[in-house]
Order: structure tokens, then C-alpha cells, then sequence
């Protein structure tokens, strides 16, 4: 029977920890659907093409989800599957069954809701810019004086609030917030909101530093 090592069975520090989300941040950035990947999010209100990807793009009738693409088999695009030669629909994410859109090998695109009804395309490039010209997330080092233990308050139910995307045009859209963190530091209370991302929680604030040194 294979012994396991100490460093197999040790609890990693607080400050290894730190080093491991910190790389494991660096690594989902550039994932093919990684926020370096996104090239455009482009709502769809009248028949129109979308920069980057081909054919062209309509919305369906109220009530139905999705989108309709037109474009000839050249186009190369590929919905659940199929290759797209005529006409077909792109179901949105909001719909049990969703589409999933391929462009080429590195591009990829679904398509999301608004709270209002609207639909637009979001396009995905594993090979973008952004990825390419990637070097690494500047941080700060380990500080054991912003090792706080907060308080976890669940909403029963959860909220939605509408969350501005940079990419979106100032457009919104319904994160869910399924409780609040609250701590206090240096005599201050803060209360943050915790949206659901997946199986974690996403923190989303500003502090003195934004704008100057983050």
C-alpha cells in the first residue's frame, strides 16, 4: 500500500490558499467561455447582422425564445448540430432546452434573455485578443489583516436585481442574490450583496483603491 506524503495530507495555509484562488482566477479568464473570451453581447430588436459572426439575425414573435438566423451552408454555422442552410432558430438560455451555437473551432455563440422579453447574441472567441495579449491579473500581496470572518445571512427565496454588464451597453440583466455577508473592519459595518454563480458566490464592490491602483 502507497504511503501518502505529509505535504499530500497537510492543510494548505491561508496564504496558500490565496495563491491557489489567485491562479485559479488567472486560469478561468482565459477559458473558452472565460471573460477574455467574450467579444460582443448584441440585443436583437429588428432583422440585422452582428459584428463578428455571419448571417443575419431576427427576433422571433413575443413569446417564442430565441432568435432566427438566416444564412447559407458557406456560413458555417452550426445549431444543436446542424448546419445552418436557410433559416433556423437559436432558443435562448431562458428556454429549458437551449441552443448551443459553433461558428468555427474557436468561435461559439447562445443566446440570452432580458427581463423585458429582448434577446441577443453573445459571442465567444477561445482565441480573442484579449486571450492572446493575456499576461496575468495584477493583485496584492498576501495580507493577513483582510483575513475576515463575516456573517452569512440567506434570503429566503432568494432576490433578483438587475446587474449591469460592461459589455451589454449599459443593459441589464437578473442576477439572483440568495443572502448578504456582513463584517465589520476597522469600526466600519459592511454589508455586501452575494450573487449565485453556480455553486459559489460572486462579491461585486468597489472600495478607495478602484480607479487608482485596481
Amino acid at each position: 500500500m502507497e504511503r501518502m506524503t505529509d505535504a499530500a495530507t497537510s492543510t494548505p495555509t491561508q496564504e496558500q490558499a490565496y495563491a491557489t484562488y489567485h491562479e485559479r482566477r488567472e486560469l478561468s479568464v482565459v477559458q473558452p467561455k472565460g471573460s477574455l473570451a467574450l467579444v460582443n453581447t448584441q440585443w436583437i430588436d429588428s432583422e440585422q447582422t452582428i459584428w463578428g459572426v455571419p448571417g443575419v439575425w431576427a427576433p422571433l414573435p413575443d413569446g417564442e425564445s430565441g432568435l432566427r438566423v438566416t444564412a447559407t451552408a458557406a456560413d458555417n454555422i452550426i445549431i444543436d448540430g446542424v448546419l445552418v442552410d436557410g433559416s433556423a432558430v437559436a432558443r435562448g438560455k431562458d428556454d429549458p432546452n437551449p441552443s448551443e451555437i459553433s461558428f468555427s473551432d474557436t468561435v461559439t455563440g447562445f443566446v440570452i434573455a432580458s427581463e423585458a422579453g429582448a434577446y441577443a447574441l453573445r459571442v465567444w472567441d477561445s482565441n480573442s485578443e484579449g486571450i492572446q495579449e493575456f499576461g496575468s491579473i495584477d493583485a496584492f500581496p498576501y495580507n493577513p489583516e483582510w483575513v475576515i470572518t463575516a456573517a452569512w445571512t440567506e434570503i429566503p427565496g432568494g432576490m433578483t436585481v438587475g446587474f449591469e454588464h460592461l459589455k451589454e451597453d449599459g443593459s441589464t440583466r437578473a442576477e439572483v442574490v440568495p443572502g448578504s455577508i456582513t463584517f465589520s473592519k476597522n469600526g466600519v459595518d459592511y454589508d455586501l450583496a452575494a450573487f449565485k454563480s453556480g455553486r459559489a458566490l460572486q462579491l461585486v464592490f468597489a472600495d478607495g483603491t478602484s480607479g487608482v491602483s485596481t
